[in-house]
């Protein structure tokens, strides 16, 4: 998940009872341990990526929006923060998309791990979980994607 004003939530795959799999994002939670609720055997499952470079650049954009307020008329400045934030999302994304292209043909197993370092170990867990997405399916279709390239040991990247 990525607090932002545009939240973005992946990773989870549909079980059987898929309301099992609802989760709740509360972004007004200001402890971080309350903002997700939902079952137990659900939330051990969710990867919170660290995602500096892109928190980065997402909190320069914040301080237009100082205040516990919820703003219903935003300023210009307001907007444009909005728009730049959406952006810079948008640019994750590319790049990440990018990254797997760039690999796609190659030797699947070190494909990953290449694959991988270009992002922060912190994020890698996040990256194998988004992986497995429809989201990243519908994006990028022929990403090679097999069960041994998903349980990579720690360390070994």
């Amino acid at each position: 998940m990525l607090d932002a004003p545009i939240p973005i939530l992946v990773g989870t795959s549909l079980p059987v009872n898929y309301k099992g799999n609802l989760i709740w994002v509360l972004l007004d939670e200001k402890n971080c341990s309350e903002k997700i609720k939902g079952t137990n055997s659900l939330l051990q499952e969710v990867k919170i990526p660290v995602l500096n470079e892109l928190r980065q650049k997402v909190s320069i954009l914040y301080q237009f929006f100082k205040g516990d307020e919820i703003c219903f008329n935003p300023s210009d400045a307001q907007i444009s923060a909005c728009m730049k934030i959406a952006k810079v999302i948008r640019e994750f994304w590319q790049k990440i998309i990018d990254a797997a292209r760039t690999y796609k043909n190659k030797n699947i197993n070190s494909s990953l791990m290449h694959f991988l370092r270009q992002f922060s170990e912190g994020d890698h867990e996040f990256l194998m979980s988004m992986m497995e997405t429809q989201l990243f399916s519908n994006i990028y279709q022929d990403f090679p994607m097999e069960e041994n390239l998903l349980n990579v040991p720690k360390g070994k990247l």
